[in-house]
């Protein structure tokens, strides 16, 4: 889970980071199956959150992927 706030543009970036093969050159980011942007391998993608559950997925070069569910709460 994470806690964000709405009001502050720096508290809603949540970095994600996914452990890949070191053949891989670059990791693509899909949030609820949609796609949100790409990384180098070993770099931080950064999302920009807001509140919901959401299914994040990492999908390499090579076509190999993992997914995890997570929720994004607002700070009240």
């Amino acid at each position: 889970e994470y806690v964000v706030r709405m009001d502050s543009e720096k508290d809603r970036l949540i970095p994600l980071k996914a452990i890949v093969d070191p053949d891989v050159i670059k990791v693509h980011w899909f949030i609820d199956d949609v796609y949100v942007g790409s990384s180098e391998n070993g770099d931080v993608f950064i999302w920009k959150a807001s509140p919901g559950n959401f299914q994040v997925r990492a999908v390499d070069d090579s076509g190999r992927g993992a997914s995890k569910s997570f929720v994004v709460n607002q700070f009240h």
